[in-house]
């Protein structure tokens, strides 16, 4: 018996019913009836919204298996599910090209200032000589974490003709080196020349306000930054008094450290392009992740 804790896709509804897999929707369960009610299930399904901790974790004594239905794990207790014998998993696959292509929106909107420009013209404004704005072409993107999402950025980059400089914990794979994508030993390596900087790095001690004023300083040719990986990569204040100061040109962001983001200061501010956390959604990318859910629960429960 499984229980799903947060507002998931319609198809990931019917395919469970379709394979008899018996479940309880409650996508706007509290806390402290989830800590309640945990015990009476063998699997839990959660977006973002829903924190699995150390509390809930020691309620639940049947739980064998949680999926995030999404990519990031963050708002789970990896380490204290995997003492207890839970599995955790997430579906990272079903939602590379959703925020890959995104990242490229974004990008090309904030070189051209295209948010502000629509945002004039809703407000019946002509302001045609105001945006000018670089090109992507044959510019240096710096990518911060190659995985599949960063990998497939640089995919996506490929007609531009950009200079890919990329860095990873891990090697840079070969065949992207080959392609003519640069391996930097470091992040300071990959953004000193770096005209735009884009962010595909989970969310760890080591990367929360990874972007902060000492790295921001390191940037020499005031690049745009482009962050759909995690709110707390960046540090807003010091991102903001950067723009203000003209060392960074602007910011793309689609995800933030508190959500819904009540920063009225950063909304402000010229050059930020801003979406509400929409990476991963679209039809095709929460359909891929409704079939991923199904093979982890037919593998781990059910075979």
């Amino acid at each position: 018996m499984g229980l799903i804790t947060d507002k998931v896709q319609k198809i990931l509804l019917e395919l469970l019913e379709k394979e008899g897999i018996k479940f309880d929707y409650l996508p706007d369960i509290e806390k402290d009836d989830l800590i309640r009610i945990i015990g009476n299930y063998d699997f839990i399904i959660v977006r973002s919204r829903t924190k699995i901790n150390k509390e809930i974790l020691d309620k639940a004594v049947n739980l064998k298996v949680i999926i995030r239905y999404g990519v990031g794990l963050d708002n789970i207790d990896v380490n204290y599910a995997k003492e207890k014998g839970i599995r955790v998993f997430n579906t990272p696959r079903a939602f590379t090209e959703a925020v890959a292509e995104l990242t490229l929106a974004m990008m090309l909107g904030l070189l051209r200032g295209v948010g502000e420009a629509h945002c004039g013209m809703k407000m019946g404004k002509w302001e045609k000589k105001r945006f000018f704005g670089p090109e992507l072409m044959n510019k240096t993107v710096a990518i911060l974490g190659f995985g599949r999402i960063g990998r497939r950025v640089a995919d996506l980059l490929t007609p531009f003709n950009v200079k890919i400089i990329a860095y990873d914990i891990a090697n840079i794979p070969e065949e992207y080196v080959e392609k003519g994508v640069i391996a930097a030993e470091s992040i300071e390596e990959a953004i000193v020349n770096a005209d735009i900087i884009t962010l595909h790095m989970p969310l760890t001690k080591d990367t929360h306000n990874l972007i902060n004023m000492d790295l921001i300083k390191k940037m020499k040719r005031k690049p745009f930054i482009i962050n759909t990986a995690r709110g707390a990569i960046v540090n807003i204040d010091d991102v903001k008094k950067a723009i203000k100061e003209g060392i960074i040109r602007g910011i793309a962001l689609d995800v933030y450290p508190e959500e819904p983001p009540k920063d009225e200061e950063l909304r402000n501010l010229s050059n930020v392009l801003m979406t509400p956390h929409i990476g991963a959604q679209t039809y095709e990318a929460y359909e891929r992740a409704a079939y991923e859910v199904i093979n982890i629960l037919k593998e781990n429960l059910m075979g």
